[in-house]
């Protein structure tokens, strides 16, 4: 059991395309406690049904927000990303994200539950200004690729109340940092 107990989450991508013709699946939250009115992938907090999978839990995500099944073995996990928030004059960490890409699902993905409306964007052209601000500091970096090989991302991030205070600590690898079962981290 993980020692984040409680506090691990989401967020899934689905792309389609390949290289600079990529096009990511983005929605525009309508409910929970952050980022209402901004475009994220779909995901959430993780639940007990998923036995500490980040895999069974982005699976389920989709599930309920855009009534799809995704395909496990096309599932990339690229990044895991740490949120601190203010605490006693510092920074403790809140949350615990772990990020993927899609590229396989079965289903039509519509707006189901915690969106208003979903649409595709090219990775290259993301509407950044529309999206949590952390994202424009590392998510671009995940979409690059040397030598054939796509990246894997680590990084804390700092907020103040809904404020973006600081990105840190990124990492770029081609290893992932967690293993995640049945997730493919090529």
């Amino acid at each position: 059991m993980s020692t984040l107990e409680g506090l691990e989450g989401t967020i899934g991508h689905l792309i389609q395309g390949n290289g600079r013709a990529q096009i990511i699946l983005l929605g525009k939250k309508t409910t929970g406690n952050h980022h209402i009115g901004l475009y994220i992938g779909a995901g959430g907090k993780m639940e007990p049904e998923d036995s500490s999978s980040p895999l069974a839990c982005v699976a389920r995500e989709h599930r309920e927000e855009l009534g799809i099944v995704i395909d496990q073995n096309s599932t990339v996990h690229f990044a895991t990303v740490d949120y601190y928030h203010p605490r006693n004059g510092g920074h403790e960490l809140k949350f615990r994200v772990h990020y993927f890409n899609i590229f396989r699902w079965t289903g039509i993905p519509r707006p189901l539950e915690g969106f208003s409306e979903v649409g595709w964007f090219p990775t290259d052209g993301l509407p950044y200004g529309e999206m949590p601000a952390d994202l424009a500091h590392w998510l671009p970096k995940a979409f690059e690729e040397q030598r054939g090989q796509k990246r894997f991302i680590r990084v804390e991030v700092y907020y103040e109340d809904v404020n973006l205070t600081r990105v840190e600590n990124m990492s770029i690898g081609f290893e992932p940092a967690i293993e995640v079962v049945g997730a493919q981290t090529t």
